[in-house]
């Protein structure tokens, strides 16, 4: 199962932050107002700050705690990796 993003809330530059949040993907709208998609798994984009998320207009974005940064659930045990993640 893994890390879930369901439960979670959100913050960019400190405010909480508009987001769809589903098993371990989040669509967020970047800053130009194109929506973008994280998926928090190892190397996938946004996931951390070596694989961040680009928008069409150039700006790159990533979640933190970054994706490796805990240790993985138990197999078969979702949970989510905090209770507040930002977008950086």
């Amino acid at each position: 199962m893994g890390w879930t993003l369901s439960s979670v809330s959100f913050r960019r530059n400190g405010l909480v932050t508009a987001v769809d949040a589903y098993g371990n993907n989040v669509a967020w709208v970047c800053a130009c107002g194109l929506p973008l998609l994280f998926t928090y798994q190892d190397g996938k984009p946004g996931s951390a700050s070596g694989s961040p998320k680009t928008c069409d207009c150039g700006l790159s974005y990533f979640l933190h705690p970054e994706y490796g940064t805990l240790p993985e659930p138990a197999a078969g045990v979702s949970d989510h990796p905090a209770p507040v993640m930002d977008i950086i």
